[in-house]
């Protein structure tokens, strides 16, 4: 069975293309002629299929001698990053090669377009909890979508738009709103990878308060999640509205943040931390307590990696980093 991905040379994209390679799929992944990751996606996933395209000339892959696709997994989107997701510019150029990205898969024949949206959509922020707009109970898909920044704006307006769209080719549409992802192989300025990495060194590191609910899911964990909904049985009510193609990925451990703080230090057994005020945003501070039961309903979802098991892996890796130098 063949599936095509963008955004293969990302952090998930990499971990997706090995988990679908290694359940027997043809994967096709998409990737920028001159991106400096190439190399390193072809190294951990030797069996992937690539195609050399630019996602803002994505439409160009229609032409290309491919074989028939059974699904298309969207996880390409620029400006994700603090800097990027109140770019105007940015989001519109990712909205455009997202529907131009769902026409090339029509005509792929795909059979199911999945989007990777984000936790972001929802716009739960600690402050919004404190004036009483927002609940602090586990979200569910059917929570009314208020995002914030024109980065959840975008990946929201795509629910709509991609659903439409995909009801009119005869497509099965599933938007994925992703939360926290660490593992091995994430970039080093993430939270988990900036602890792990000064605990290791046994250095002392300065935090925000971290006073709000988190979900962190491992990479393993959430490639395998969304695999499955590339296979997974969908059943939908017959008026379906745009939200019960929604699906949240992630992890069944949610905790306040300073405690996943707190725990990696108490694995790794030296370094120190120090909570200090809350986190700046224009978007606010993110509090992330999701409800995953329609994940394990349709797929069977169980993690296999917990967060004391994720971070063994990342300071095992560390370890190995340090011993080279």
């Amino acid at each position: 069975m063949n599936v095509i991905i963008t955004g293969v040379t990302s952090f998930i994209g990499r971990a997706l293309a090995r988990e679908l390679i290694s359940e027997g799929y043809d994967v096709y992944g998409v990737i920028r002629p001159t991106s400096k990751n190439k190399k390193m996606v072809i190294a951990s996933a030797p069996k992937l299929h690539v195609i050399e395209c630019d996602m803002n000339e994505c439409e160009k892959i229609s032409g290309m001698e491919l074989p028939q696709m059974y699904a298309c997994i969207n996880l390409s989107w620029e400006g994700a990053g603090r800097a990027g997701r109140m770019n105007a510019d940015v989001q519109l150029q990712n909205e455009k090669n997202t529907l131009k990205m769902l026409e090339v898969a029509h005509s792929l024949s795909c059979e199911r377009f999945i989007f990777i949206g984000s936790q972001a959509e929802y716009g739960v922020t600690l402050e919004r909890i404190g004036e009483g707009l927002m609940p602090s109970t586990p979200i569910s898909e059917a929570q009314h979508a208020e995002p914030v920044s024109l980065y959840g704006k975008s990946k929201y307006k795509m629910l709509k738009q991609c659903n439409k769209l995909c009801k009119e080719y005869g497509m099965t549409y599933i938007h994925g709103r992703v939360y926290s992802t660490y593992g091995v192989g994430d970039h080093d300025s993430t939270l988990v990878s900036s602890i792990v990495k000064a605990f290791t060194n046994n250095e002392h590191i300065v935090l925000s308060s971290c006073e709000q609910m988190w979900n962190f899911i491992y990479i393993t964990d959430c490639a395998k999640a969304i695999a499955d909904l590339v296979s997974c049985i969908i059943t939908l009510p017959e008026n379906a509205e745009p939200e019960d193609h929604v699906v949240n990925i992630a992890s069944d451990d949610t905790r306040y943040l300073k405690d996943f703080v707190i725990r990696a230090r108490d694995i790794i057994g030296h370094g120190s931390y120090e909570f200090t005020e809350a986190m700046k945003s224009d978007e606010g501070v993110p509090f992330l307590n999701p409800d995953i039961t329609k994940l394990k309903h349709m797929t069977g979802f169980i993690p296999q990696v917990s967060f004391d098991e994720g971070i063994e892996n990342l300071v095992a890796v560390s370890r190995i980093g340090n011993e080279n130098e």
